[in-house]
C-alpha cells in the first residue's frame, strides 16, 4: 500500500480536536491528553495489556531470541538482542470503519477499475 498524502495527527492537533468539542479550557484539555498519553506508556512499559473499547489493544511483546554461529560454529544465543515492541489490534469496530471507507472508495473508482485495499 502506497503512503502518498496521509495526514499525520499529532499531540497537538489531538488537543485541538478535543478543545473544539469539550466546553473546557484549553489548558485542561492539555492536562488531559498528556496524562492520557502518560498512563498509556507506563501501563506499556510495566507489561500492562491496555484495552480502549471501540479502538483496540495495545500489548507490550518480545522479539525472538536471535542466534548466531560464532567462528567454531558453535550456536551462540546472545541476550542482548532481546528486545520489546508495542502491538496494536483494532478492535472490530475500528475494522469494520476502514472496511466501510475503502468499500466506499472502490465503488467511486470502480468504473476506472482501480481497487483500493488497506493494511492493518
Amino acid at each position: 500500500m502506497h503512503k502518498k498524502n496521509i495526514k499525520t495527527q499529532t499531540k497537538k492537533t489531538l488537543i485541538d480536536a478535543v478543545y473544539q468539542n469539550v466546553p473546557v479550557s484549553r489548558s485542561i484539555v492539555e492536562k488531559t491528553v498528556s496524562a492520557f498519553i502518560g498512563q498509556l506508556a507506563q501501563a506499556l512499559k510495566n507489561g500492562e495489556r491496555v484495552e480502549l473499547r471501540g479502538l483496540g489493544v495495545f500489548v507490550t511483546k518480545e522479539r525472538k531470541l536471535k542466534s548466531r554461529y560464532d567462528f567454531t560454529l558453535e550456536k551462540v544465543i546472545s541476550c542482548e538482542h532481546i528486545s520489546k515492541y508495542i502491538s496494536f489490534i483494532p478492535s472490530s469496530v475500528l475494522k469494520n470503519t476502514e472496511d466501510k471507507a475503502v468499500g466506499d472508495e472502490q465503488k467511486t473508482e470502480n468504473d476506472n477499475h482501480k481497487h483500493c485495499s488497506l493494511e492493518v
